[in-house]
């Protein structure tokens, strides 16, 4: 079985949570802090043997990343999840938004769309599996727990999915910083797609032909561009809140 390390207290209470498994649990020895003992005493609860480490140890089998004193063996997230976009799209309501994420190549920002994802109940988030970050550690630990809490789906094909989901009933809306009308200018449906494009790169030829609209976020002309991270958070607040005012929920 496929094995991965996650690290930092917010995604290890996540994966508790969420019920996935997890074979072993590191904290680093002589670190006292609440929430720490509170996690050693549900995973001992749990049946998951937890050893004490070194910082350094912890350091170094975190790669360097930020641990805050405790990591994890779980499954992986390939492993523990198997749905494809044909079964999320079929368990689709009347209503939902889908996220589709064009190749973002950082993963924590592909951690912190996740965190901003699952705080406005995305059905799922939809990534290709060729030049986009990978689900790691990294990305975990940016997303807070959002990893756990919102479905991410790696396609082969972006281009294939985007038409699968405009098939399934979803308007697709595109984040363009050189659209002619503002998000607040868009057009919604019960169903709808946001589709955001890489850091600097943005939109994909391809991917900005299958959108049904375009829309920017209105900057001042002292901030040329947004974090896609920051951008996502801010389009779906947008989002959301049009939705609602149009009675959609």
């Amino acid at each position: 079985m496929k094995t991965e390390r996650l690290y930092g207290v917010h995604a290890i209470e996540a994966i508790h949570a969420a019920g996935r498994t997890c074979f072993r649990l590191y904290i680093q020895a002589g670190r006292h802090a609440p929430r720490l003992a509170a996690l050693r005493r549900r995973f001992e609860d749990s049946g998951v043997p937890v050893f004490e480490v070194s910082r350094s140890s912890l350091d170094r089998m975190a790669g360097g990343g930020v641990h805050q004193g405790v990591l994890a063996e779980v499954e992986s997230v390939a492993q523990s999840r198997h749905a494809s976009l044909g079964e999320c799209l079929a368990r689709a309501g009347e209503t939902g938004v889908i996220l589709v994420l064009d190749g973002i190549q950082d993963p924590r920002n592909l951690g912190a769309c996740l965190r901003s994802a699952a705080a406005f109940d995305v059905l799922c988030v939809v990534v290709p599996r060729h030049r986009a970050a990978p689900m790691n550690a990294l990305a975990v630990k940016a997303a807070s727990g959002g990893a756990e809490n919102v479905l991410t789906l790696t396609v082969p094909n972006l281009a294939r999915a985007l038409g699968e989901i405009r098939d399934a009933g979803f308007w697709l809306i595109g984040l363009d910083p050189d659209a002619s009308r503002s998000i607040e200018q868009g057009s919604f449906s019960d169903r709808t797609a946001l589709v955001l494009g890489a850091e600097g790169q943005g939109l994909k030829r391809l991917t900005r032909e299958s959108c049904h609209d375009l829309v920017r976020i209105p900057l001042t002309q002292n901030v040329a561009s947004l974090n896609v991270s920051v951008a996502a958070g801010i389009a779906l607040y947008a989002l959301t809140r049009q939705r609602r005012e149009l009675g959609i929920r």
